[in-house]
């Protein structure tokens, strides 16, 4: 039987921001610079072999960021395109190659700027068949709910979660830590200083398992009790993007919010 996918999409500029830094890739999709500022809400049904999805957090204020999202998104684009035709290629090695290339993208981008600081988050799922695989650099989230129970998938790559890790800082102390948004790595860092490895994972994926990929703009305001309760009582993947849209406004929306909710169905 085939298996298809329902999946939604939001992207909110949120309350106090003045520009929009996220981007995302939803199979297909993603901002252009006319579309950028304008809240995106968005859902399909797709039963294609291969799927991509991605968020990726700008930073480096103004323009730069929106810049960097954009050329990483632009980027995964390229690279989905091809292996959505050739099938026999593997895409680990491919997808590898992608965050590579992103990285050498976004550094040369910098430097025809100027800029001392100019990256982006990625968080990237890829669908095939029955098996998933997460890839991320920075701190934006994927998510899996599943049997009632979730659970963060992706790695958080900052200062806290690191402490967290080796021991120094509880998972509650590193939530209100003044390093829990300093990242360790992002794409965009110069090869010559830091050689970025992304953080992976694969898992076989079950009926009915739902999947949310979030920017912080939703992780830092929406606690995990929240997300789970939403992603459980809701029937749709949209309805579900747009009740934690609501709660990550509703909590303030001090950052530009972007997520993507993924049904297996």
């Amino acid at each position: 039987m085939k298996q298809f996918i329902s999946a939604a999409a939001n992207v909110n500029i949120g309350k106090l921001r003045g520009n929009n830094e996220d981007n995302l890739y939803f199979n297909g999709v993603f901002l252009t610079e006319n579309t950028r500022e304008q809240p995106l809400d968005i859902e399909s049904v797709c039963g294609d072999k291969r799927q991509f999805y991605a968020v990726c957090d700008g930073m480096g204020g103004e323009q730069y960021g929106e810049l960097a999202s954009f050329l990483a998104a632009e980027t995964i684009h390229k690279y989905a395109q091809y292996l959505k035709q050739e099938t026999t290629v593997k895409m680990d090695a491919m997808l590898d190659r992608c965050i590579y290339e992103m990285n050498d993208v976004i550094c040369n981008a910098q430097k025809r700027m100027g800029s001392s600081r100019v990256g982006t988050t990625l968080a990237l799922l890829s669908i095939e068949g029955k098996t998933a695989d997460i890839y991320n650099v920075g701190d934006s989230r994927v998510y899996l709910l599943r049997g009632g129970l979730l659970n963060q998938l992706s790695e958080d790559h900052t200062s806290a979660a690191s402490s967290v890790r080796m021991g120094i800082l509880t998972p509650e102390q590193a939530k209100t830590h003044p390093s829990r948004n300093k990242l360790t790595q992002y794409v965009g860092i110069d090869p010559a200083e830091f050689v970025i490895e992304a953080y992976k994972k694969t898992l076989k994926i079950k009926k009915k398992d739902i999947f949310l990929m979030c920017s912080d703009g939703l992780s830092d305001l929406v606690d995990e009790s929240e997300i789970r309760r939403i992603l459980s009582e809701t029937s749709k993947p949209a309805e579900a993007a747009r009740q934690l849209l609501d709660q990550a406004l509703y909590r303030g929306g001090k950052d530009n919010i972007t997520s993507i909710v993924i049904y297996i169905s």
